[in-house]
């Protein structure tokens, strides 16, 4: 009897019921594209800075290489060794030291788009794929930051014997990596 009334005069509630149903299935199919889409994109960056810290690392022990193979043509083999762990633990203690200036920085306070606030219904599928984003990000940097900080933590309280039989270890792969040439 209300619809019969409404629709006499000019409203058809099925119809704005439909409309309103149509456009909440159009806006989550939007909504539910997009996150895909950024974590579709985010993988890839992921994947791509896994293939790029592995190449570097390549280059880094080719470089390693070179340098062993240059100081010890002209100076002998444990001087090639002296100046390669010589670079690594220059190149370890300041990796070391901004990893723990990092851990001590204070955070700045999240911004008001990441701390719950109403938004938009058009700007929600947006924030949604931001906040997905952020937190992945965080939970990367505080893996890593915790791993930092463990492994400086160990070497920090590890005795000196471990210490000095992994630099043996270090210097035994130099040497065994100087002979197969």
């Amino acid at each position: 009897m209300v619809a019969t009334i409404f629709r006499l005069v000019g409203i058809d509630l099925q119809r704005q019921f439909a409309r309103l149903k149509l456009e909440a299935e159009e806006f989550k199919q939007r909504t539910t594209d997009e996150i895909r889409s950024t974590v579709a994109s985010i993988g890839i960056t992921i994947g791509l800075v896994v293939v790029a810290l592995f190449l570097l690392a390549l280059t880094v022990v080719v470089g390693l290489v070179a340098l062993y193979l240059w100081v010890a043509q002209s100076n002998g083999a444990f001087a090639g060794l002296a100046v390669v762990g010589t670079v690594t633990l220059v190149a370890a203690a300041l990796l070391f030291t901004i990893a723990v200036n990092r851990g001590r920085r204070k955070r700045s306070p999240p911004s008001p788009d990441h701390q719950g606030m109403a938004a938009p219904a058009a700007n929600s599928g947006t924030l949604m794929a931001d906040r997905l984003k952020q937190q992945l990000t965080e939970s990367a940097a505080g893996t890593a930051s915790a791993a930092l900080d463990s492994v400086a933590d160990a070497i920090r309280k590890s005795p000196r014997n471990a210490v000095f039989a992994t630099l043996a270890a270090a210097a035994l792969v130099g040497i065994i990596l100087g002979r197969r040439r």
